[in-house]
Formats: C-alpha cells, sequence, structure tokens
C-alpha cells in the first residue's frame, strides 16, 4: 500500500500539470515548497494514517452506535417511531429523499 501511495505522489510530482486534479495530495505538493518539514517520507505516512483513521472511525462509531441502540431500548424505540414517521409523511414511502427506491 505504501509502495502504490509512494508512486502516486511521485507521478504527481513529476509531472504536476498533467495529474493535477485540485485535491489534498496537490496542496499538500504545493506546501513542500515552503514547509520544510514536508517530504515524501512524511507525506505517504500521513496519507496512509489517514486512510487508516477514517476507516476505524467508521467502524468504531458504528459498533458503538449499535451498542447503545442494544443497551437502550427506549432509545432504539423513539429512533424506530421517528423513522416511522418520516416514511409516512412521504408521498411514496419505497422512496429515499433522494428519489432512489429503497426496495429493489
Amino acid at each position: 500500500m505504501l509502495k502504490m501511495m509512494k508512486g502516486i505522489l511521485k507521478g504527481k510530482l513529476e509531472s504536476p500539470d498533467q495529474t493535477s486534479s485540485g485535491d489534498f495530495l496537490d496542496q499538500v505538493i504545493k506546501d513542500m515548497k515552503t514547509e520544510k518539514f514536508l517530504n515524501e517520507d512524511f507525506i505517504v505516512k500521513v496519507l496512509f494514517g489517514l486512510l487508516f483513521a477514517i476507516s476505524d472511525s467508521i467502524s468504531s462509531a458504528t459498533t458503538l452506535a449499535f451498542k447503545f441502540l442494544s443497551d437502550h431500548p427506549a432509545a432504539l424505540e423513539e429512533l424506530r417511531a421517528e423513522h416511522e414517521a418520516i416514511l409516512r409523511k412521504r408521498e411514496n414511502p419505497d422512496q429515499s429523499s433522494h428519489g432512489m427506491s429503497i426496495n429493489p
């Protein structure tokens, strides 16, 4: 994974005009010119850390939500009631707020 990230970074460094998309990595590359602590190894390790932190945060939050709801059945019932009220207000209860069908 680190080799792949390093390859992407090197590609952007070697041909910034062809690969520039205005994303986070492009900004970091721009900042490399003024910030001495930013080097290729540091950037790759930070990007890897961000990927891990994001995925860990989502799974931890989901796990904690399920634990909370299982420990507090009244909160689960309140959540269900709120969800049912939202569905009743819709013209078509099988359609999400974005117009996508909930049931295939």
